[in-house]
This record gives C-alpha cells, sequence and structure tokens, in this order.
C-alpha cells in the first residue's frame, strides 16, 4: 500500500533574515542566516507595515499608509483610522487569518506613535505581535 503524503497550509515561504535596517543576517561561519514558515510570513507582514504604501515603483499598493498619522494630533477617530489601515495592511498578506488581525495604539505624540498589532496566519495556531514605533519589530 502507498503512502499519501498529507500537506498543511504552514508552507508559508522562505527569505534571509533581516535586522532592523533590512540588512541580512550573517552567522558566525559567514553564511548568511535564512528563516522559513511562519517566521519568514511574520517578517514580510513587518516589513510591509514599516514600508510607506507607494514607495515601491513595482507595487504602488505595497506597504502601510502609518507614516501619514505621523504628524497629526492624537484623536479617538484618527486612532481608529489607523487601525484600520494597518489591520488592511496585514489583511493583505494571504497568509493572515482575516479574523485575526487587531491593532491598538499605545501611544500617539507629534512625530511618534507607537502601537501593537497581533494576527495568526492561516494554518498555523500561534499568535504574532508587532510592535510599531521607531522600529518595528516581531515580538
Amino acid at each position: 500500500m502507498a503512502q499519501t503524503q498529507t500537506t498543511t497550509n504552514t508552507d508559508f515561504g522562505a527569505d534571509f533574515k533581516l535586522d532592523q535596517q533590512y540588512n541580512p543576517l550573517f552567522a558566525a561561519n559567514g553564511e548568511a542566516i535564512m528563516i522559513n514558515g511562519s517566521e519568514s510570513a511574520a517578517q514580510d507582514i513587518a516589513i510591509a507595515l514599516k514600508t510607506p504604501k507607494g514607495s515601491l515603483f513595482y507595487d504602488d499598493e505595497f506597504g502601510s499608509d502609518l507614516f501619514l498619522y505621523a504628524d497629526d494630533e492624537d484623536s479617538d477617530m484618527k486612532r481608529m483610522h489607523l487601525c484600520i489601515d494597518i489591520n488592511d495592511t496585514i489583511h493583505a498578506d494571504p497568509r493572515v487569518d482575516y479574523n485575526s488581525a487587531y491593532s491598538q495604539v499605545d501611544s500617539w505624540e507629534t512625530g511618534s506613535i507607537k502601537l501593537n498589532s497581533q494576527f495568526m496566519l492561516n494554518g498555523d495556531a500561534k499568535s504574532y505581535r508587532i510592535e510599531i514605533g521607531e522600529t518595528v519589530e516581531v515580538v
């Protein structure tokens, strides 16, 4: 009897592991550090959140509108719109479970916004949290 191979929807791709300035990280032996699976997907989403929408000449829909809010004054309405825009960026990745994205503004001062976003990937039970502020970090 032949064995059948089952696959799950957890092949989220592979990529170089990047630092906060988008530079690839290298191991002590000089080889580039690779990431795959959900870690790769989470890094891709963090990059999208940190990239101003429209800044890539080959994909004007890639990125987020976070930077449009940086000089605005804080208000409940602006916080709501920002969280919707951030969630839209997260939802743009087809690997994300659409019902799982949640964002919340932690602090807002003119020129500095800090927020947390959480999401789950399709077929993955782990929840991912991204902190957005001066830098974007996957936690």
